[in-house]
């Protein structure tokens, strides 16, 4: 059974948040940016738009009545979605880390080297 010092197991969180922050904020808000004109039903005519340089763009129509309850949930979802993966799975994870230390600390259950470093701990507290 190989135990990762607490220390070690935050940085790992920290640097995977990192690296993940970026990729993941622009899939999420390009595809909500992409998705808002289905959302508020943004049409033009392409016949008009290549035919005399006239797109006629209109907001709403028929079309908004089935796409635009569609597009929203996917918009909120996907922003939920993003929250949940940048901010509750690692705060989730960081608690269970603590939760594990407490209990191995409790049940005696440490590696000799973790006992060693928590006794320093506690002493340059004092």
């Amino acid at each position: 059974d190989t135990f990762m010092p607490k220390e070690m197991q935050i940085e790992a969180l920290v640097e995977a948040g990192r690296t993940r922050l970026r990729p993941v904020l622009l899939t999420a808000i390009t595809t909500v940016l992409g998705l808002l004109p289905l959302a508020i039903g943004l049409n033009f005519n392409f016949f008009t738009l290549y035919s005399r340089f006239d797109p006629e763009i209109s907001i709403g129509g028929e079309s908004v009545a089935f796409w635009g309850p569609m597009s929203w949930t996917v918009i909120f979802g996907l922003s939920f979605a993003t929250v949940l993966t940048l901010i509750i799975s690692p705060v989730m994870y960081m608690l269970t880390i603590r939760i594990n230390y407490t209990i191995k600390k409790w049940t005696g259950n440490l590696p000799k080297e973790n006992v060693s470093m928590l006794n320093q701990e506690s002493t340059s507290v004092q």
